[in-house]
């Protein structure tokens, strides 16, 4: 399998955004998954208004970078529910430009995931704009709820752990058809291991990895971990 790219997700208001532009100038494999959430807003993990402000001012006209919007609870209802409108006018997450994040991950997924029909609706909204989606697939009972066809622009992540940091005893093997992630424990004493594991695995099929907790030291980001992590990852990418 032939590795494309690592997400690091959870970056906050401790994070200074030059620190983002210069890890996109040095390693382009890189993307920001950034985290939402109405309840959590603010709190470590979840940017504050005022930090996404400051976000869409930094990089709104730099629309090559590269930055995905994980949404959690009630927001990723709403979108599910109500559709690609919500997002393309804004009225989703406000403050920032919607077309800065070109990939949207439904973190309420696996709750919701006989709402296939819902999905490749949103799909097909957002297809023409360049606009991926990404389902989370956390264990067999979401992964035969998947076994249908899906629009080119969903995307599926295999994480088990659904963002808790546990590493799985073995990464799944691909049952779904179209573009799959890893997520799951992902740290610096792991990560060339999964990597040559999965880049081992026969097949031209390509992937990426997503890595939160493993980017944070006392569950606060730490820069220097997360440029030593995508240090390494460069080495596989291709």
């Amino acid at each position: 399998m032939i590795f494309d790219f690592i997400a690091i997700t959870g970056a906050d208001d401790a994070v200074d955004l030059s620190f983002l532009d210069d890890m996109m100038s040095k390693y382009p494999h890189v993307e920001w998954g950034i985290l939402f959430s109405d309840k959590r807003k603010g709190q470590p993990r979840y940017p504050s208004d005022a930090w996404l402000a400051r976000l869409t001012d930094t990089f709104y006209t730099k629309f090559d970078t590269a930055f995905a919007a994980h949404l959690c609870g009630a927001m990723c209802d709403r979108l599910i529910e109500q559709g690609s409108e919500i997002y393309k006018t804004g009225e989703l997450i406000e403050h920032s430009v919607p077309k800065l994040f070109s990939r949207l991950q439904l973190n309420s997924f696996p709750e919701h995931c006989d709402r296939t029909d819902k999905i490749n609706m949103l799909a097909s909204g957002l297809l023409s704009d360049g606009i991926e989606i990404i389902l989370q697939v956390p264990n067999e009972k979401v992964e035969m709820a998947c076994q249908r066809t899906f629009l080119e622009n969903v995307s599926f992540l295999y994480d088990g752990s659904r963002g808790t940091g546990i590493a799985p005893s073995e990464w799944p093997e691909i049952r779904v058809p179209g573009y799959a992630g890893f997520a799951g424990g992902l740290s610096l004493d792991n990560l060339k291991v999964a990597l040559d594991t999965l880049c081992a695995r026969p097949g031209d099929g390509h992937f990426w990895l997503d890595l939160e907790t493993g980017a944070r030291t006392d569950d606060k980001f730490d820069m220097k971990k997360v440029e030593r992590i995508l240090r390494i990852t460069e080495e596989y990418v291709g």
